[in-house]
């Protein structure tokens, strides 16, 4: 297959410009490098997964659906996980901190690849109708996925006839669809060039003075990297062991069950189980740093922890308030990965033409079989108090009104969602309708914020390879720079007090991961909150997903030193000419 190729030995390897995109040629690189691992040659195993990832790289260039990409994906991951084991071995014996950074590099190639890809394109702003047909083709194939599925939920009711028409339907539509992106990739050829990721440029998409700590959750073990500015990045190993996976499954119940009335139940060993969660995920990256700032690239299982609620030390309290959550010495934001980061720096300023858009459905008197959200209208008061905008209250709250909120600077969703199951996709309720994930990704909004204040927003089939698909990352699909979602099954009364504070905070110019935190700390402070509503289930679900760096409201000092240093010097020439 590769007829220029002449090895003398097996240590030979194929030039990168003969490659091209075929399956075969990769798993013969992938074969290769394997045999070399089993005989101990880490060197030359290295090479020749390097040279299979640059073949990947070549096969998602002629894939044009999503589906066979994340397929792809997940043969990506499961190489980097066999390469970043390898460099973890040498890096254990050397302290070389280079191969600590070219871990990150593959842990990095393996995260949110389609996430990055649409924002690669957001961002380069080329204007073709091309682009507009083919987000048409994509918005009605979305909406044809979700009616197959309510069809398909009907079970003996479905209609057989009206689900193959669907079916047929999308087959048709996915057929253009495809024609569509071979055109534009033919025409644009820029949008299948991607960034070399290098853990130089990493590291600059880490806040100035904090700390950043990604995960990545292999089927053997998880690797922790530790990334700042000045520092050389580290990284360690955790190994998935039955005890450790009992340890996640332990933490996981005490939000999961019973509207966490599990933690006041046993609350003994929510706090025993909560501190060893921290040893084992965190303490070892924090405990050299002074930082109050930390950015997490969760992974896996790592992507459902709320890391604000971890305990940092041993307690005997059995006040909630009192309890060393991680909250109080860190101020923490999410992100899908930092490559993501680093392509949207260069995102364009957007205009907003207006400055929020807050659905609150209420569905009082159990409206479309929907439990009435009680404290919504009570959110939506306080929050008119405190940010103008358009409110669309009860039967206001409708769906095509919110398909229309494409240019606002913050959209506010106070109702039902679900992460959904195996049969169900993940959805969120208007009052009149309901909006599915396969819907989401055929939208295109543009909005700075949205909070989504409604369960399990942030949740959702964990798709090897690519990440949680979850509303959140439908949304960030869509162009959202930064979110607000719920990791469990919030409580309606306490979601709005927290919304409300945080919301003041944002007024107050604080930054969104600024604003969140400190509406927490508010809801932990609050003396009219009793102690047994201020369990991490009541204020720890909500988080902050970033997709692009966000400015941090530091004080200008060079600006005050500088106004210091002309103040001194007019007064000197001032008492020089007096006393002339």
């Amino acid at each position: 297959m590769l007829p220029k190729f002449r090895p003398k030995t097996i240590y030979d390897v194929v030039h990168v410009d003969q490659l091209f995109a075929e399956n075969s040629i990769k798993e013969a690189l992938d074969g290769k490098a394997s045999v070399f691992e089993l005989i101990n040659d880490q060197k030359n195993a290295l090479k020749n997964y390097a040279l299979a990832f640059k073949l990947d790289a070549l096969l998602r260039n002629v894939y044009s659906s999503q589906s066979a990409k994340l397929i792809l994906q997940q043969t990506n991951r499961s190489r980097s996980e066999k390469v970043i084991d390898i460099l973890y071995g040498l890096y254990k014996k050397s302290k070389n901190d280079s191969l600590a950074g070219l871990a990150l590099e593959y842990a990095e190639l393996s995260k949110s690849v389609i996430l990055k890809e649409r924002f690669k394109e957001q961002n380069t702003l080329i204007k073709d109708s091309l682009f507009t047909k083919r987000q048409y083709l994509v918005k009605e194939k979305s909406k044809l996925s979700t009616a197959i599925t309510l069809e398909e939920l009907k079970n003996e009711e479905a209609n057989v006839n009206h689900l193959k028409n669907l079916i047929e339907q999308k087959s048709k539509i996915g057929i253009e669809l495809q024609l569509i992106e071979h055109r534009i990739d033919d025409k644009y050829p820029i949008l299948k060039k991607s960034k070399k990721i290098q853990s130089k440029t990493l590291v600059e998409s880490v806040p100035k003075h904090g700390l950043g700590v990604e995960y990545f959750e292999g089927s053997q073990a998880f690797y922790v990297f530790s990334i700042a500015k000045n520092k050389p990045i580290s990284f360690r190993k955790i190994v998935k062991t039955k005890n450790f996976i009992k340890l996640l499954n332990t933490y996981f119940s005490f939000y999961a069950n019973n509207y966490g009335m599990q933690i006041k139940n046993d609350f003994k060993k929510f706090q025993d189980i909560s501190f060893k969660m921290y040893q084992t995920l965190l303490a070892s990256e924090v405990k050299d740093s002074n930082t109050q700032t930390l950015l997490l690239i969760t992974d896996g299982l790592t992507s459902f922890i709320p890391f604000d609620a971890l305990l940092t030390s041993k307690s005997n309290t059995t006040n909630f308030q009192k309890l060393p959550y991680l909250i109080k010495s860190k101020q923490i934001t999410y992100t899908y990965s930092l490559s993501i980061l680093q392509e949207n720096t260069s995102r364009k300023k957007a205009v907003y033409a207006s400055a929020f858009g807050g659905f609150f459905p209420v569905f009082e008197n159990n409206a479309r079989n929907l439990s009435t959200l009680h404290y919504t209208l009570t959110e939506a008061k306080q929050l008119k108090e405190t940010i103008k905008g358009s409110y669309y209250l009860k039967e206001k709250a409708l769906k095509s009104t919110f398909l229309k909120q494409k240019n606002t600077k913050i959209i506010h969703l106070s109702t039902h969602a679900s992460a959904g199951n195996f049969k169900t996709p993940a959805y969120i309720e208007f009052r009149n309708n309901t909006l599915y994930l396969s819907e989401i990704y055929g939208l295109a909004l543009s909005c700075k914020l949205m909070v989504l204040s409604a369960c399990e927003t942030g949740i959702g089939k964990l798709q090897k390879g690519e990440g949680v698909m979850s509303l959140a990352r439908g949304f960030s699909y869509t162009g959202i720079q930064n979110l607000v979602v719920s990791l469990w099954k919030v409580n309606d009364k306490s979601t709005s007090t927290l919304m409300t504070r945080f919301y003041k905070e944002l007024a107050a110019h604080k930054t969104i991961s600024k604003a969140l935190h400190n509406a927490k700390l508010a809801y932990l402070e609050d003396s009219n909150i009793q102690n047994s509503k201020k369990t991490p289930y009541y204020w720890a679900s909500f988080i902050h997903i970033s997709n692009v760096l966000e400015a941090q409201n530091e004080k200008n000092y060079t600006y005050l030193y500088l106004l210091l240093a002309l103040t001194i010097i007019g007064l000197s020439t001032y008492f020089v000419k007096n006393k002339a």
